[in-house]
This record gives structure tokens, sequence and C-alpha cells, in this order.
């Protein structure tokens, strides 16, 4: 009895659509990646001298920045009072003093906060 071999099936897997596809999605991430468009914030940061505030002839407030809570010429205020102030006078100087406890994101959402109501003049220091 002769018992004939079993036909092999070979599956043939055909790469070219798959290429075709890694090609179009490198073109739409080369694409959409200029796209995007930095934001930044021109902030003055103070020098040692302080020599700047002498010569403008705006009125200067201070704003210390905390965790918690914002102090205007060392009045603890909450925003609404802060959103208050800041449309009533939005020429102002603004000098910001940022306390070493806050992060970044902290001192970012004041500056916004204090963009978005008008000001325009902000200076930040260090406070001592």
């Amino acid at each position: 009895m002769k018992f004939s071999k079993p036909h092999k099936n070979t599956a043939k897997l055909d790469i070219t659509p798959l290429i075709d596809i890694i090609f179009l999605l490198v073109i739409f991430f080369m694409l959409a990646s200029t796209f995007a468009e930095d934001i930044a914030l021109n902030v003055a940061v103070g020098s040692d001298k302080g020599n700047v505030i002498e010569q403008l002839d705006t009125q200067t407030t201070t704003v210390e920045i905390h965790p918690d809570y914002v102090q205007i010429e060392g009045l603890q205020i909450g925003l609404k009072a802060l959103q208050a102030r800041l449309r009533k006078t939005p020429d102002n100087l603004y000098i910001l003093k940022a306390t070493n406890s806050i992060n970044v994101q902290r001192l970012t959402e004041v500056i916004d906060f204090m963009r978005i109501n008008g000001v325009v003049n902000i200076k930040l220091e260090k406070a001592g």
C-alpha cells in the first residue's frame, strides 16, 4: 500500500498593504507635528539692583504667591477680590514674588489669571 504525501498548503503573507499603512502613518504624524505651536509667556525677571522700577511712571503693586493663597501689599485675599483689584488697575506694574514652596504650575496659574483680567505689566522676583 502506497501512501501519498499530504500536500502542504503554505500560506503566504503579503506585507505590501502593511508597508503602505506604515508610510501613511509616518506622513500623517510628520504633518501633524508641525501644526503644534509653543505658547510662551513674556515675563520680566527682576534684577538685584531694582533700578527698573524707578524708571517707570506706573504704580507698582506687590503680589506674593503662596501655595494656597495670594497676598497683595501684605493682605491675604481671595480670587474674587484679586480679580476686582486687577480690573481696577490693569496698567500698574505687578511685581510677583514667588515663595520657594510653590511650583511652576501655581505660578503659571496666577500669571494666566492676571493676563485674563487685563494685566500686561508683570515682573517676577524671588521672595526674600
